[in-house]
């Protein structure tokens, strides 16, 4: 009878309150709980073997000691584990789960003819400056929204790249780095190609501050005004930048639209200006008589 009852109590110990509280890790401290449940266990299960005669008690008894030497080993690798790197374990865990979907992506276009409503937008004319000197970086051209711009050409193509946080935070200080291939521009007759490589060199673009969605994505344009140099751009699948309220830089991926780079050709000289009527000669003025 006595054996009976240490094994519900042992099994009633163990099932309803130790291995809940290890499961559902509540707030309060859950191995306070898990060692007084496995002490009292082991007392419950002593009283219940107590009857039996000296040699079958110390056989039974050589589990309970290996039980309680693994428990204690156990408690103390986790109180190691859980106690001494809790803000670790909670940065990493959080950074898995809330890793921004970042995406980038450049398509050919032309330089706007009309100024956007934020009466803004960045751009780049790509020539192969020294790293050293010129770590890249792009600017920005500001103007009344909606009002026409004239670049003094009938056609201005660029590529115009564009990087989207579709993740569940905005960030900060975000930076992506292009590669760029700057090669001698071979002019066959109206056919231009690509010879010798003048320059291979990184080129940094900084975002201020990178919004959520495509309402707030950053936008760039890169154009080429040398018509002796092609650049070959290659867009980049990682992205540094900080969360918001916080100090540390991170690395993240970036998905891209192409692993291949995208040429950008020389845009066509600006338009001769249009020519103004010659003033009438004085032969020409005056009233005229017919005979």
């Amino acid at each position: 009878m006595r054996q009976t009852i240490a094994r519900i109590g042992v099994n009633i110990l163990i099932t309803v309150v130790a291995i809940p509280v290890l499961l559902t890790a509540i707030k309060i401290d859950p191995w306070l709980i898990v060692c007084v449940s496995v002490a009292a266990a082991v007392l419950i299960h002593l009283w219940g073997i107590a009857p039996h005669p000296e040699r079958t008690w110390r056989k039974m008894m050589w589990p309970i000691v290996v039980m309680i030497v693994g428990g204690i080993v156990f408690a103390a690798g986790a109180t190691w584990y859980y106690v001494a790197h809790p803000k670790h374990a909670q940065a990493t865990a959080v950074a898995a789960k809330a890793s921004p979907k970042l995406l980038i992506q450049c398509d050919t276009a032309l330089m706007p003819r009309v100024m956007p409503p934020s009466g803004r937008f960045n751009s780049v004319s790509l020539a192969p400056i020294d790293p050293t000197s010129n770590p890249g970086g792009y600017g920005f051209h500001t103007g009344t929204p909606n009002a026409r711009i004239d670049w003094g050409r009938e056609f201005f193509p660029a590529f115009r790249c564009e990087v989207i946080n579709y993740g569940p935070e905005p960030l900060k200080n975000a930076s992506v780095e292009f590669s760029a291939v700057f090669r001698k521009a071979v002019h066959k007759g109206n056919i231009t190609e690509q010879g010798d490589e003048i320059l291979r060199r990184p080129w940094l673009m900084n975002i201020p501050r990178l919004g959520i969605g495509e309402a707030e994505k950053f936008e760039v344009y890169l154009y080429n005004l040398d018509p002796d140099v092609v650049p070959n751009m290659m867009m980049p699948n990682r992205l540094t930048a900080q969360r918001i309220g916080s100090s540390e830089t991170e690395t993240f991926k970036m998905d891209r639209i192409s692993d291949q780079p995208f040429t950008i050709f020389a845009a066509p000289p600006p338009s001769p200006p249009a020519e103004e009527p010659s003033p009438p000669s004085p032969s020409d003025i005056g009233p005229k008589t017919t005979r």
